[in-house]
């Protein structure tokens, strides 16, 4: 089963050629928030609201990560969301889509 993060584009494109993304909104939190595609459409509503045409999503492999992963709940929402306790590893990433794209 794939996860998935959603970044800006220009979020994603800074991270250029590095082995690892890290998406400094993230930081605050100390972890990479991350959902699943069930959760995908009430994380874009809550979150990303209005223009979504800057929006990618990553679909990730969870068993390919290389840092902590851990299914924990959310301050404002029902059921577990998975967070990832370090940078994403880009030999996990599965693919990188525009939102509103196929599965995203």
């Amino acid at each position: 089963m794939s996860i998935f993060h959603l970044i800006s584009r220009q979020g994603f494109d800074a991270q250029g050629d590095s082995e690892f993304i890290l998406d400094d909104a993230n930081l605050a939190s100390g972890f990479i928030h991350c959902c699943t595609a069930e959760q995908l459409p009430g994380v874009i509503e809550r979150y990303f609201p209005g223009d979504n045409s800057n929006l990618l999503v990553i679909e990730l492999n969870p068993e390919a990560l290389t840092e902590e992963l851990k299914w924990e709940p959310a301050t404002d929402s029902d059921g577990l969301f998975p967070h990832i306790f370090g940078p994403i590893n880009r030999s996990a990433i599965v693919a990188v889509r525009p939102y509103g794209s196929k599965s995203g």
